[in-house]
């Protein structure tokens, strides 16, 4: 084996290490800034009052074999897919039905990681140094904006998805293809 061969293998060990460590950082953030992710209790905010019951609504309606238009389980009815509560487009939003609050504390750290990965990924695309992109992803996935409207779900977990959107469109920018359309497409 050459001096250049060995250096090439401890060069991607060291890539797969420093992967690793900043996947387990990103992680750890998410379960932190996720007040009731491990008691398994949700903070009483717009989420249990506005958002949490509107998801569940839409998944039971879904579930039942018809696409969630209309309830007539509030007042003498209303729309129920021409709300943002709802997201009901958004396929995460099916778990509602089985431990709600429990599904909403997963969602949050989910979003939270994809936050951080997302802003991490789109920085390294853009040749910024790994440990740059890494506090990149720390400063974007807890900024002031994310924790703020931690209660407004629908408008976090756009916000969240913003950087793998920034990332998927220097791809397809960068070498059009189908697959890359299809997956700008379905990102946005």
């Amino acid at each position: 084996m050459t001096d250049q061969q060995s250096r090439g293998r401890v060069t991607k060990s060291n890539n797969w290490l420093s992967t690793g460590l900043i996947l387990l950082g990103f992680g750890v953030l998410a379960v932190a800034l996720t007040p009731g992710l491990l008691s398994g209790t949700m903070v009483w905010d717009e989420r249990m009052s506005e958002y949490v019951p509107w998801r569940v609504e839409a998944a039971r309606i879904l579930l039942s074999g018809e696409f969630p238009v209309f309830t007539d389980r509030v007042f003498g009815g209303m729309p129920l897919f021409a709300t943002a509560y709802t997201g009901v487009l958004y396929p995460p939003n099916l778990l509602y039905l089985f431990a709600p609050a429990t599904v909403a504390n997963f969602l949050e750290a989910l979003h939270t990681f994809l936050a951080a990965t997302g802003m991490y990924t789109y920085l390294r695309a853009r040749r910024i140094s790994p440990w740059a992109a890494f506090i990149g992803g720390l400063l974007f996935s807890s900024s002031t904006f994310l924790m703020h409207h931690a209660g407004h779900l629908s408008m976090r977990e756009a916000a969240c998805l913003g950087p793998w959107v920034a990332w998927s469109g220097l791809r397809l920018l960068a070498a059009p293809g189908a697959g890359r359309l299809a997956a700008f497409s379905g990102l946005v």
